[in-house]
């Protein structure tokens, strides 16, 4: 699909004019209890992943789990920088039902591409599958029901849940991607969203784009990215290098196992997207609906078009209906 690009006459900024990221408290502190694990290790760097347990649980209690994954373009983000993984609603919904939330580091882009990502989601999929659970109930005497388990994604969290979606179709019951990074053959991507606004950010300079990709060490495993990646997390986008930063390996392009018909997906998935998001364009949204409905069959997916930008839904309360609606259709089959 041909997306229409039409750019705004905005000044382009530098590192020193941009707006500082929100400090947003962990809306997990409060409800559960997190430790600290390492379910991978690469030249040295561990990889790290951070689970949290509700605090009122008692001993010996079987609990379904939550697999939360972060966004920030490949490119940043970590597991503890929550503008970029969810809403406080998140915690809520999770502590009400009693689930444990599992939130792993990934190695990033443009130091690593695709595969290898995709190599440390597969990674930590096994964690969970294998050394986990003995190394919960060691150390909280509870046990994760590996089969009560979902998975959640934003952005390019999304890209994240996705793949191993596709990879453990009948292992997951169910995905939520709100405003996923899936279409990332789009021209959005491919040729660069050009002078438009990005979540309120005026366009970064192609030239302190490309100096910033140039002085990079790509030899470095890093796995927690901060706002000093925002030249290549957003520059990135605007100015089409995206493919550059992730490489244009088959694992760049998620919708194609579902294009070319056979895959399988969890038996339900949502989707949320804002009509006005500035960063990944709605499209993408649609055309993986699309999709689901078309090659998918035994998938039931709800899509949630509103108002807003990118990460809207992260701004409305628990209590919004068409979210209460979203959580219970997911609890419906996540907790069956």
């Amino acid at each position: 699909m041909h997306i229409k690009i039409e750019p705004q006459r905005t000044p382009p900024v530098t590192m020193s004019s941009l707006p500082p990221i929100p400090q947003v408290p962990d809306p997990f502190a409060p409800l559960f209890i997190t430790d600290v694990f390492t379910y991978k290790t690469v030249e040295g760097t561990p990889l790290q992943t951070d689970v949290h347990v509700p605090k009122d649980i008692k001993p010996g209690e079987d609990l379904p789990v939550l697999l939360l994954m972060h966004g920030g373009s490949l490119i940043a983000g970590h597991r503890r920088m929550w503008p970029l993984l969810c809403g406080p609603w998140l915690a809520t919904f999770t502590a009400m039902h009693k689930a444990i939330v599992v939130v792993p580091d990934y190695r990033l882009a443009p130091e690593t591409k695709t595969p290898e990502i995709l190599a440390d989601l597969v990674s930590f999929w096994e964690w969970v599958h294998g050394a986990f659970p003995s190394l919960l109930q060691e150390k909280r005497s509870v046990t994760p029901d590996l089969s009560k388990l979902a998975i959640y994604g934003e952005s390019a969290g999304g890209w994240c849940a996705l793949h191993l979606s596709l990879l453990y179709p009948q292992d997951i019951r169910a995905s939520a991607l709100p405003w996923p990074l899936v279409d990332t053959e789009s021209e959005w991507f491919s040729v660069g969203s050009g002078n438009s606004m990005v979540m309120g950010m005026p366009p970064f300079p192609k030239d302190q784009t490309e100096n910033h990709l140039a002085s990079m060490n790509m030899d470095a495993v890093t796995t927690q990215g901060g706002p000093d990646r925002l030249p290549i997390a957003i520059g990135g986008m605007q100015h089409g290098f995206a493919h550059t930063i992730w490489g244009k390996s088959e694992e760049t392009f998620v919708l194609r196992a579902l294009e070319r018909g056979g895959a399988k997906l969890p038996e339900f998935v949502w989707i949320a997207h804002g009509k006005d998001d500035t960063a990944v364009p709605l499209e993408g949204s649609e055309k993986l609906v699309r999709l689901i409905k078309t090659n998918s069959a035994n998938t039931s997916v709800r899509f949630d078009v509103k108002p807003g930008d990118h990460g809207f839904a992260n701004h409305v309360p628990f209590e919004e209906e068409w979210l209460q609606e979203a959580l219970k259709e997911i609890a419906a089959v996540w907790l069956a």
